[in-house]
């Protein structure tokens, strides 16, 4: 009796070792698969922007906005399943203005971003959620204060987000008016003390917003084998400490290439109406440029 126990050990013995090392061998594929799917550095895009400025509404204006170049930087870091990514984007903005006959750097107009951002997207919609730093610097001038903010947003819209996406998209051979569209809504919530934890000039710096709801929609009109011509308009709305509205409307008409491994773009923009806080207000201004994306 004895000899029959050992053997039947010695046989559920191999056989759990049996089903122990399959299920090593499913758990490694598994793992395996999974490190599969993430994917480092997956994506770079940047924008860049030179605009010439028109229809300025007062001496301010006429100082401050003549010339603007601006860059936009965006790396996605990893991503995985081809659905979420995890970016970081860093953007500066350079403004000229014009005194006296001469065109001046306007310490006023330079300003840089950076932030965190994560992005998911599906067949149907891309949606993104973040972190906006955003300062607008003093330079070598007393008379206006730095400003910056921390803002967390979320956004949602179509799968063309990115100008090079739209481009991607209007380049195929047949478009119907649903590929010609796209559109973005968000919402952002100025951090200015973090529930009482932080001091507030650590996230927050000469702005009263707290809340922030924007819209954007385009739609190409005009396409071509070589380019793409559409319409666009956005809009912003700001909330203060005070509870007041403070409004931004925008209308464009631009005309992008369709071919080559850049973008390339002409636009017009009217600021029909901007009642931001000064340091970056673009009240009735008529903006005139070139852009080149990827």
């Amino acid at each position: 009796m004895f000899a029959y126990k050992r053997i039947f050990l010695r046989f559920f013995l191999i056989i759990v070792f049996m089903f122990s090392m399959n299920a090593y061998c499913i758990d490694a594929h598994a793992v395996k698969d999974a490190f599969k799917s993430v994917k480092l550095a997956p994506e770079f895009h940047f924008d860049e922007q030179f605009i010439e400025y028109f229809n300025n509404k007062n001496d301010d204006f006429e100082k401050r906005y003549f010339l603007n170049n601006s860059v936009f930087l965006e790396a996605a870091f990893f991503s995985i399943n081809d659905r979420s990514f995890f970016f970081g984007n860093v953007t500066t903005n350079f403004g000229m203005g014009r005194q006296g006959g001469a065109i001046l750097l306007d310490p006023r107009d330079i300003d840089m971003a950076f932030g965190p951002m994560y992005e998911y997207r599906t067949p149907a919609i891309t949606c993104r959620a973040g972190l906006d730093h955003h300062c607008f610097h003093q330079i070598d001038n007393v008379e206006w204060n730095t400003l910056y903010w921390n803002k967390l947003y979320i956004e949602a819209g179509s799968n063309d987000l990115r100008k090079n996406s739209y481009r991607e998209r209007l380049s195929r051979s047949k478009t119907g008016w649903q590929q010609r569209l796209s559109w973005q809504i968000g919402y952002g919530y100025f951090v200015h003390d973090f529930f009482g934890i932080m001091d507030t000039s650590a996230l927050s710096w000469g702005n009263a917003y707290i809340h922030e709801t924007s819209g954007a929609l385009n739609f190409a009109f005009l396409r071509t084998n070589a380019l793409a011509v559409y319409a666009g308009i956005k809009n912003r709305a700001r909330i203060d400490k005070r509870g007041a509205w403070l409004w931004t409307e925008e209308m464009s008409c631009e005309a992008m290439t369709l071919k080559g491994a850049f973008g390339m773009s002409a636009f017009v923009n009217w600021v029909i109406v901007d009642q931001s806080i000064i340091r970056e207000n673009k009240d009735k201004l008529v903006e005139v440029g070139v852009n080149v994306f990827r």
